[in-house]
C-alpha cells in the first residue's frame, strides 16, 4: 500500500493507479477486512488523482462499509476514510 501512497504524495496518477490495483488483487486473495479497506481507500485516492471523483467516492464508500462489516478497525484510518469521502464529495 505505501507504494500507492508514495505515488500520491509524487501526484503520479498513473502510477498511484496501477499500484492500488494491484494491491487491491493481492488483498482481495486474502479475503481481509482492515487491509481490504486500506486498498479499496487506495485506489479512491487514484481515482481523485486522476479527477474521477465519483469512482472515488465509490471506492471510498466500500473501504468505510469494509470496516464497519469487519467490526471497526484503528480509528486513525477510519477517520482517513471518512475524511477522504467528505473530500470527493466536495
Amino acid at each position: 500500500m505505501w507504494a500507492a501512497h508514495l505515488a500520491e504524495l509524487l501526484g503520479d496518477t498513473r502510477g498511484a493507479m496501477v499500484h492500488a490495483q494491484r494491491e487491491l488483487e493481492l488483498v482481495q486473495t486474502l479475503g481481509t477486512g482492515g487491509p481490504a479497506a486500506a486498498s479499496s481507500c487506495c485506489v479512491g485516492v487514484a481515482h481523485i488523482l486522476a479527477g474521477e471523483s465519483t469512482a472515488a467516492i465509490s471506492r471510498f464508500e466500500q473501504a468505510v462499509a469494509i470496516y464497519e462489516e469487519a467490526g471497526g478497525g484503528p480509528p486513525v484510518e477510519i477517520l482517513t476514510m471518512w475524511n477522504r469521502l467528505a473530500l470527493a464529495y466536495a
